[in-house]
C-alpha cells in the first residue's frame, strides 16, 4: 500500500498533475502523512479546509454547518469564508475572537441556537460583515459590546429573544445599520428614550409582536422609510408619536388592538405612502387626521386635484386601477435547511399582497407562521425551508379595483445533496493491489465523494457515456454522491494514452 499527501495551490493544475503520476506510476513523497499533515502548508490547509459534520463550496466561501448538535463554533472553517450558516444548533456561548480569521466574511447565521452570552469581542476580526443574524435564541440584553469595528454591518437580525430592555445607545456602536428586526421581544418591558441614537442611516425597523403600550421615541431616525408595529397593545395613537420621521414611507400597524387615533397624529410623516391600520377596534377617526398627508397619485386621483390635502377630496376624486404585478415569483430549487425567497412585486405599494400556500393558507403581511412570512414588499420568505414546503404557492395581489394572481414552484430537496468544489489544494491517494487483481484506486478530495467506475464501457472510452466531463459538473451531476466525501475511482495502473480528453483538458 502507498499514500501519499499533494498540497498545491488552487486552480486546475492539481488535477492534472495528480493523474499524471497515478497514472505513470511515480506517486511520490511515500508516508503516512494525512491531510493537512506534515507535508501541507498551513496557509493552504486554512484557506481550503472543511469542518467536520460541515459542508463546504465554491472553494470553501460558503460553509453550512446546520442541524449538527454543536456546543461551539468549529475552529476549521476556512479563512475563504463569506457565507457562513451555524443554524439549528446548540452553541450557547460565543467567545471573544471566536471569527478573527475570518476577514471576508459578509454574512453570519447564528439562529435558532441556544446562545445566552455574547462576549465583549466576539465579532473582532469582521470587517466585512454586513449580515448578522440572531434571531431565536436566549438573548435577555442586546450585546451592544460585541458590535465594536463591525463598520459595514447593514443588517442586524435580533428577533424572537427573551430581550427585556433596550438601553440607551444600544446600537451607536453600528452607525451603519439600514435595517434592524426587533420583533417578537415578547419579554421587552422598557425601551429608552436614546434606545435608538446614532442609528442615522436606518431605513427598516421591525417592532411588531413586543406587547408594546406605547410608541417609542423615534426622533432620532432622519432616514427610516419602513416601520413594522404590528401585534402590539398600544390602543392609543397620540399627536408626536412619530415626531421627526419625515423619511417615512411604509406604516404598518395590523393587529395593535387600536382603539383611538387622536388629531395631529400623523402631522409629521410628510411622506408616508402606505398606512395598514386593519384589523384593529377602531371605530371612528377625527376628520382632518389624514389633511398632512399629500397623496402620491396611484390608485391616483384626477389631475386636478393633484396639490391638494386628502382631507379636502372625497371618493369621487379618484380612478382606481386594477393591480400590475411588474416582478411575479420564478420556479426556485433549493436544499433544505437553507433560506428562501418567493418574489411578488407590485407596481405601487398600495396594493395587498397575499400567498396561498401549497395546502390552502393564506399568508398576509402581518401574520406570522413558524419560518415563513410576508414581508413588506410582499416576499414570501422562509427562513429555512423543509422537505414539507415543496409545492406551488400564488401570489395575489388586491386594491379596490380587482386582484392579479402569479404562481411559482417551490423545490426542496434533501440536505445530503452533492457539494460543488470546482479547484481544491490538498488531496490524499492511496492505491492497492489485492491477490495480483487490480482495485480502483481511491483519490479523496477535500471530503467529498464522487464515484466513477473503473473499466471500459461498450462505445470502448473509460468514462462511460454521459458522464460530466469537469470536476465542477461531476460534483454537480453525479448520481451516487455523498455529503463527506468525493471518492474518483479509477484503475491502479493505466497507460498514458488511455487517459481521458477531459481529465488533461
Amino acid at each position: 500500500m502507498r499514500i501519499s499527501t499533494l498540497t498545491c495551490l488552487p486552480g486546475p493544475a492539481p488535477l492534472l498533475f495528480l493523474l499524471a503520476h497515478l497514472f505513470s506510476g511515480l506517486l511520490l513523497l511515500p508516508g503516512p502523512e494525512s491531510v493537512g499533515g506534515a507535508g501541507s502548508s498551513p496557509s493552504s490547509a486554512s484557506s481550503q479546509s472543511c469542518p467536520t459534520l460541515c459542508t463546504c463550496s465554491n472553494q470553501a466561501s460558503r460553509v453550512i454547518c446546520t442541524r449538527q448538535s454543536l456546543d461551539q463554533v468549529p475552529q476549521s472553517i476556512s479563512v475563504n469564508t463569506r457565507y457562513l450558516n451555524l443554524q439549528e444548533n446548540s452553541i450557547q456561548v460565543i467567545k471573544s475572537d471566536t471569527f478573527k480569521h475570518l476577514r471576508h466574511l459578509e454574512i453570519l447565521q447564528l439562529s435558532k441556537n441556544q446562545i445566552r452570552q455574547i462576549e465583549v469581542g466576539a465579532f473582532n476580526g469582521l470587517p466585512n460583515l454586513n449580515t448578522l443574524e440572531l434571531f431565536d435564541n436566549r438573548l435577555t440584553l442586546v450585546p451592544s459590546h460585541a458590535f465594536e469595528y463591525l463598520s459595514k454591518l447593514r443588517e442586524l437580525w435580533l428577533r424572537n429573544n427573551p430581550i427585556e430592555t433596550l438601553p440607551g445607545y444600544a446600537f451607536q456602536r453600528v452607525p451603519s445599520l439600514r435595517r434592524l428586526d426587533l420583533g417578537e421581544l415578547k419579554k421587552l418591558d422598557f425601551i429608552s428614550d436614546a434606545a435608538f441614537v446614532g442609528l442615522v442611516n436606518l431605513r427598516y425597523l421591525n417592532l411588531g409582536m413586543c406587547g408594546l403600550k406605547d410608541i417609542p421615541k423615534l426622533t432620532a431616525l432622519v432616514r427610516l422609510e419602513e416601520l413594522e408595529l404590528s401585534g402590539n397593545r398600544l390602543e392609543i395613537i397620540r399627536p408626536g408619536s412619530f415626531q421627526g420621521l419625515v423619511a417615512l414611507r411604509k406604516l404598518w400597524l395590523m393587529h395593535s388592538q387600536v382603539s383611538v387615533i387622536e388629531r395631529n397624529a400623523f402631522d409629521d410623516l410628510k411622506s408616508l405612502e402606505e398606512l395598514n391600520l386593519s384589523h384593529n377596534s377602531l371605530h371612528s377617526l377625527p376628520h382632518d387626521l389624514f389633511t398632512p398627508l399629500h397623496p402620491t397619485g396611484k390608485s391616483a386621483p384626477q389631475s386636478q386635484s393633484v396639490g391638494k390635502y386628502i382631507g379636502e377630496l372625497d371618493q369621487s376624486h379618484f380612478t382606481c386601477y386594477a393591480p400590475v404585478i411588474v416582478e411575479p415569483p420564478t420556479d426556485l430549487n433549493v436544499t433544505e435547511g437553507m433560506a428562501a425567497e418567493l418574489k411578488c412585486r407590485t407596481s405601487t405599494s398600495t396594493t395587498s399582497v397575499n400567498w396561498i400556500t401549497p395546502n390552502g393558507t393564506l399568508m398576509t403581511h402581518g401574520s406570522y407562521k413558524v419560518r415563513i412570512s410576508v414581508l413588506h414588499d410582499g416576499t414570501l420568505n422562509f427562513t429555512n425551508v423543509t422537505l414539507r414546503d415543496t409545492g406551488q404557492y400564488t401570489c395575489m395581489v388586491t386594491n379596490a379595483a380587482g386582484n392579479t394572481t402569479a404562481t411559482a414552484v417551490l423545490n426542496v430537496t434533501a440536505a445530503d445533496a452533492s457539494v460543488n468544489y470546482t479547484y481544491f489544494t490538498t488531496v490524499t491517494v492511496e492505491t492497492m493491489e489485492t491477490n495480483g487483481e487490480e482495485e480502483p484506486a481511491l483519490v479523496l478530495i477535500n471530503e467529498t465523494i464522487i464515484r466513477v467506475h473503473p473499466g471500459p464501457t461498450s462505445s470502448g472510452n473509460l468514462i462511460p457515456d454521459g458522464v460530466p466531463t469537469t470536476v465542477s459538473s461531476l460534483s454537480a451531476g453525479w448520481s451516487s454522491l455523498s455529503q463527506k466525501q468525493h471518492v474518483l475511482l479509477l484503475p491502479s495502473r493505466l497507460r498514458n494514452q488511455d487517459i481521458p480528453a477531459w481529465m488533461t483538458s
